[in-house]
């Protein structure tokens, strides 16, 4: 994880002088605001540059306020309780580097100050997402974000259509570097994420046409969302870090039984992973989910490799 003891030192690092790494944190149900007042969900924040927290459950009267940090809503428009929505916090010396996509028909929603930081489209974006860019002064490349939070099948707020909305949103965008972390409430069991039209005639089996190993994973189940996931993936030519990079075998992210919280990469984007952790679950943060943390390498272009390997534990 990045930290800096200088916020100034940091920030004239970031501009490409000293060439250190963008920590992203994801975290569900994180921002109620109780949750302001724990020390250990405090330093949490403050580990990462940038944190995206799904089912924030806050409303459009709630305000999230913590030092150093700007806050961006994207709450449930309607609900009988509070639950739903994402949060976005950005480390505040990296705003000028940040653009925040929202709806035109939302904007009297979003804080005058903030404006700013945002681009209003006319152009229906996926309510279970919040889309945010960090610029190519960062990480080389300008890069999309998206923040989530799919509901459960169960919910009376699921939504089917999700992976649908999100796959014309990336349209829309049209940009190559892509990250979606947070909770999508799908489970893929042992189906693979790649495309592997082309046959590798050399190397290992599991080896794919495009340099990434299969992922391993201890959630043996699936489910509908999983199988919709799985198609999303293939179609924009996406893939799951989890159980691909240092967590393999997939660590268990829900209730120490399934995978369900992921970062999905494009394929150009493993290169600029320095890290990729699920953290340890901590009741303070949320109810039933693990943390997740992408590092990725800051003003370097990608990084030199040839393959995107586990790393070796000496297990």
């Amino acid at each position: 994880l990045m930290q800096a003891d200088d916020d100034a030192e940091y920030a004239e690092a970031l501009e490409g002088q000293t060439g250190p790494a963008l920590s992203v944190g994801a975290l569900h149900g994180g921002a109620r605001k109780s949750k302001e007042l724990f020390p250990d969900f405090i330093h949490f924040i403050k580990q990462h540059d940038i944190v995206c927290i799904s089912e924030s459950k806050l409303s459009d009267t709630d305000i999230v306020d913590i030092d150093g940090y700007t806050a961006f809503y994207n709450n449930r428009d309607t609900y009988i309780r509070k639950s739903g929505g994402t949060l976005l916090l950005v480390r505040d010396f990296i705003l000028k580097y940040i653009i925040v996509y929202e709806e035109e028909r939302f904007k009297n929603k979003v804080e005058a100050s903030l404006h700013q930081h945002y681009c209003f489209v006319n152009y229906e974006l996926c309510r279970s997402v919040q889309w945010f860019t960090i610029d190519q002064h960062i990480l080389g490349n300008k890069t999309l974000f998206c923040s989530a939070y799919i509901e459960g099948e169960n919910s009376k707020y699921f939504n089917r259509n999700a992976y649908a909305e999100i796959e014309e949103n990336l349209i829309y965008f049209n940009i190559d570097h892509v990250c979606l972390l947070g909770d999508f409430n799908s489970r893929c069991g042992q189906l693979s994420d790649l495309l592997t039209h082309v046959e590798v005639v050399e190397g290992p089996s599991e080896y794919n046409d495009y340099g990434l190993l299969e992922r391993h994973t201890s959630d043996m189940h699936t489910n509908t969302m999983g199988h919709d996931l799985i198609t999303f993936l293939k179609t924009c030519q996406l893939a799951m870090a989890n159980g691909r990079m240092s967590d393999v075998p997939a660590k268990l992210t829900c209730k120490n039984a399934s995978v369900v919280d992921y970062v999905l990469l494009s394929y150009c984007l493993f290169d600029y992973v320095l890290d990729f952790s699920v953290l340890d679950y901590n009741e303070l943060f949320s109810d039933i989910h693990c943390p997740l943390n992408v590092t990725l390498y800051c003003n370097r272009g990608a990084k030199s490799s040839d393959n995107i390997l586990p790393v070796d534990n000496g297990d």
